[in-house]
């Protein structure tokens, strides 16, 4: 109790609050600002958006972060809505919210049953009071169809696989299914199995009260994400529904349904910048292997082309067949596992740079066992001295997180620059946020999630076990060492990078802020 009256003060002492880089506290011309409710506090959700929106001189206001909880601890939602309700809109451009922050109190809290469906649908409906206070202000929402697996808490370690096998295969009919389903609910906690009914149920509610939304008008944009999954399994039968609905009410313009889930903000974040701007950008995918991308990536449920595609409509782009018709093209290299495979790609997109165009560079994991850039893929880009040019990059994690972050980035800075007309002042904000973003994937998306985080599982002995909660001793140990390695980095990068010319990478900031590897916050400053 004390410690929800603490973040009612928190959020009555700083009201409209936002999680302020420091480039956001230079001057500058004034853009556009976006209230803006996060699916968590990781960098992914929560810094990357902030920092993209400054590409297009776009402020993200956000709640106090003491309010979003963490992997162990949900968010305050009804302290949320209360922050959302306090603020002023006469002069917000746009919404962006998470709504399964608001209903369960974050992404991992939505996996589980500690909110009752009734409480979490009178919670989101704070959406449709704020559609009534500022009824012109745009609302983008992302709502998450649950993974298969359970996450892992560590008192579920014994059925957890089980289960997610369950998850699976126990809407399978044949009779070798049904007999494998015997066997797991023997392993399955009758409890467990039933709280995990409980909570999909419950938030399948909860995405078809955000579809009913849009139809009333009340949300302008829905993306219903799906998390971590696989070609089949018992969210297959939720998204069948979901997407009658959507066929019915033909709202196949203002809901996308796919893969993914931590890169949504910045999706809706690009398309909003769309909106502001009017721009509707085409985008070209080439792809490094076209078999590859016939393939379905490691933990989704959809072919890679299909994954790009819906990430291009979802972001506010338009997907286009042809370079010569393209404002950006979207280079996609998943052939990290072929031979060879990687130099002649390379060539191709220095060539490009070469002829002028705007490159956008994914470089996807499809088997999902580094979830971060490719070495070989990552130097050459490097050796060729493209990544100071291109508009939009990552190497994040699974597909759909790599994807959802280098199309929006492209897109964002595409409107950046178009957004800043003759005013040089106002494109040197652009250009060095730009500057800022693209190392920060260099930094976090090769660097950390490759090598360095390889290396600190390695020295810690836990290799294979990036989800492993750690003491506050050993990850004070871990983000020494990280912050070691990444200066050992840096000092590389400004020899060899851009920034050599304009700026100096300095105050390199390296934490663990979930006690564990899987993820990293890496913050620096560009100073000339």
């Amino acid at each position: 109790m004390m410690k929800k009256i603490f973040a009612i003060y928190i959020c009555m002492c700083l009201g409209m609050v936002s999680l302020t880089s420091k480039a956001q506290v230079e001057d500058r011309e004034p853009g556009k600002k976006v209230v803006f409710v996060p699916l968590d506090n990781r960098p992914p959700c929560l810094q990357f958006p902030v920092r993209m929106g400054e590409i297009a001189l776009t402020q993200l206001v956000s709640p106090p972060e003491a309010l979003l909880g963490n992997l162990q601890e949900p968010g305050q939602s009804e302290v949320l809505i209360q922050w959302l309700l306090a603020q002023d809109y006469s002069d917000v451009d746009a919404v962006i919210i998470a709504a399964d922050m608001l209903a369960y109190g974050g992404l991992v809290a939505s996996r589980v049953h500690q909110v009752d469906a009734e409480i979490a649908l009178d919670r989101v409906k704070v959406i449709e009071r704020l559609h009534g206070i500022a009824p012109e202000v745009p609302l983008y929402v992302q709502s998450v169809v649950m993974r298969l697996a359970p996450t892992a808490d560590g008192t579920n370690e014994d059925y957890r696989e089980a289960l997610a096998k369950w998850a699976e295969i126990s809407v399978k009919s044949d009779a070798g299914a049904r007999e494998e389903v015997k066997k797991l609910k023997n392993i399955i906690p009758k409890k467990a199995l039933k709280d995990y009914k409980t909570a999909r149920k419950r938030n399948l509610q909860v995405n078809q009260l955000m579809m009913d939304y849009v139809n009333k008008g009340i949300i302008d944009y829905l993306i219903l994400s799906q998390d971590d999954a696989k070609p089949e399994g018992v969210h297959m039968k939720e998204k069948k529904g979901l997407r009658k609905f959507l066929e019915q009410h033909q709202l196949e313009e203002k809901v996308a349904i796919q893969a993914g889930t931590d890169e949504v903000a910045m999706l809706l974040l690009a398309r909003a910048i769309n909106d502001f701007t009017g721009l509707a950008p085409k985008i070209k995918p080439v792809f490094s292997s076209n078999t590859m991308s016939e393939e379905v990536m490691a933990f989704e449920d959809k072919p890679l082309k299909t994954t790009v595609a819906k990430h291009i409509e979802a972001s506010g782009g338009i997907l286009v067949n042809s370079e010569e018709e393209a404002d950006l093209i979207f280079y996609v290299y998943s052939s990290r596992n072929l031979d060879a495979e990687a130099l002649p790609f390379v060539e191709k997109i220095s060539q490009a740079i070469k002829e002028g165009k705007r490159l956008i560079i994914a470089d996807i994991d499809p088997v999902g066992d580094v979830q971060g850039g490719d070495e070989e893929f990552t130097n050459l880009l490097e050796e060729e001295g493209v990544l100071d040019k291109v508009y939009g990059y990552a190497s994040w994690n699974t597909a759909g997180n790599t994807i959802g972050t280098a199309i929006p980035h492209g897109v964002v800075y595409y409107n950046g620059l178009e957004m800043t007309g003759e005013d040089q002042n106002l494109l040197e904000n652009v250009q060095k946020a730009q500057y800022w973003f693209t190392l920060h994937r260099l930094m976090n998306d090769y660097y950390y999630n490759n090598p360095i985080r390889k290396y600190l599982n390695s020295y810690y002995q836990q290799v294979g076990r990036s989800a492993s909660i750690r003491t506050e001793d050993i990850v004070l140990e871990m983000e020494r060492k990280g912050r070691d390695e990444l200066e050992k980095e840096v000092k590389r990068l400004e020899e060899v990078f851009f920034v050599r010319y304009r700026y100096n990478i300095e105050n390199i900031q390296f934490s663990l802020p979930w006690n564990r590897t899987f993820e990293a916050l890496v913050d620096f400053d560009l100073v000339r």
